[in-house]
């Protein structure tokens, strides 16, 4: 990957990203992270068109199939952020869902450690 331009999500976005962007800065020498802020259905053609390296995760290959995929072994494991979406007007039974979760993943929890 040394002197590639990589495409990947703006820092803040997700924490896992986060930490991968790092990673790479730290050590891949000589790389061009180009920051997006959503992955869409043109991206594939704009990597391909332009030679760039796209990072995702294993969940969307099927949706990027007109790149090669080359899955990455690296000596880190990076965490993947999964989040919660609900209507702000929601249900009581959605409710009780989302009070339950904050409940049983609160701040001491292994998947809110160490985030920014």
């Amino acid at each position: 990957m040394q002197g590639q331009s990589i495409v990947m999500y703006s820092h803040g976005i997700t924490y896992a990203d986060d930490c991968l962007r790092e990673y790479l800065i730290q050590n891949v020498s000589g790389i061009d992270i180009i920051d997006i802020t959503t992955y869409n259905r043109s991206l594939p053609l704009k990597c391909e068109l332009s030679s760039f390296i796209l990072i995702y995760y294993s969940m969307y290959w099927e949706n990027f199939s007109p790149l090669k995929t080359i899955p990455l072994k690296l000596k880190k494991v990076f965490p993947i952020d999964i989040g919660l979406g609900y209507k702000v007007n929601c249900s009581l039974a959605v409710e009780k869902f989302i009070d339950e979760a904050k409940a049983i993943y609160n701040s001491d929890s292994e998947f809110t450690k160490n985030r920014p």
